[in-house]
């Protein structure tokens, strides 16, 4: 008899109602096969669009919608999650339903499951993903929980899961080597709920003071020797440490807090040529370039949805 996780993703808006369950293998065969599939449920608000890969113990989901949507699942799970520009990779062990998590309204979100063994099987044996004890803690722990910003690296390997059309026999082994690169560019960074005695505390002070300064001046940043002068904090050991407390890099944390005020700028009609222009950007174009990686659409495309 073979065990499987149910999947329960419930849309609900006003007095509209959407279930839509998935019932996924723990496991099984490389002679199993992958399916793919695409629905869409309609409500008074609006529709919630879902994309979704499954094989036994993997399910890929992408949700694009206009209200509410809460996933629950009844089994022990390995999940990564991206959503608003925030990746949280993070188990649930237990055995009674869980939800995972709710997607806001207007707003998409990317999952990717996996059952334990299906984790344990493809990871269980690569040194580096011990790194930091990262494995077992996802493995041995009843519930734990790790945060990155959604690099540009990184959501062009969700893309790529969720839209590469690949048939044949190598499918399954598409799909796992994609995977591990995921997992491998994560184990790059340090998670931003990441503490380490190992930084001395007068560097987190300037640390402190660093991330501080660009919460309020990300507009017109400094460079990375500008601000280093500033915290009285050599360049090397500023990027480094920077990296190592925060999970980014200097540049990545600077467009994000820039790409997080130009979607605000683009929902409150701002011109793109103005959005581009209060955010330090003297080529348009360039704006629109990583406008379009952090969100997927352009600022026009944006506009137009609200």
């Amino acid at each position: 008899m073979k065990n499987y996780i149910n999947i329960r993703l419930l849309a609900q808006a006003d007095n509209s109602r959407q279930i839509m369950e998935i019932t996924l293998p723990v496991r099984g065969s490389d002679r199993d096969e992958i399916v793919y599939s695409k629905k869409e449920f309609k409500t008074d608000l609006g529709k919630l669009s879902v994309r979704r890969w499954v094989m036994p113990g993997l399910c890929i989901l992408e949700e694009e919608n206009l209200f509410a949507t809460q996933l629950y699942i009844d089994k022990p799970f390995i999940s990564i999650v991206c959503q608003r520009g925030i990746v949280r990779i993070s188990n649930k062990l237990t055995t009674q339903a869980q939800q995972l998590t709710t997607l806001e309204t207007k707003a998409s979100r990317c999952t990717v499951l996996f059952s334990v063994d299906f984790f344990t099987n493809l990871f269980g044996k690569e040194p580096w993903i011990n790194k930091d004890n990262f494995f077992e803690n996802l493995v041995s722990h009843a519930s734990n929980s790790f945060e990155y910003f959604l690099e540009p690296s990184i959501k062009n390997i969700i893309d790529s899961l969720l839209y590469e059309n690949i048939d044949g026999p190598f499918k399954r082994y598409y799909f796992e080597l994609k995977i591990k690169e995921l997992l491998y560019l994560l184990l790059l960074q340090a998670p931003l709920n990441f503490s380490d005695s190992t930084i001395p505390s007068e560097v987190e002070q300037k640390l402190a003071i660093a991330k501080a300064y660009l919460l309020t001046n990300y507009q017109q940043s400094p460079t990375i020797k500008q601000l280093s002068r500033l915290v009285l904090l050599n360049d090397f050991k500023l990027k480094y440490f920077f990296k190592l407390k925060f999970g980014t890099t200097i540049k990545s944390y600077i467009i994000h807090l820039r790409m997080l005020e130009a979607k605000a700028l683009v929902c409150d009609g701002y011109s793109v040529n103005d959005i581009a222009a209060r955010l330090g950007y003297k080529n348009v174009s360039h704006f629109i370039l990583i406008f379009k990686r952090t969100f997927d659409v352009t600022p026009k495309e944006m506009a137009r949805k609200n």
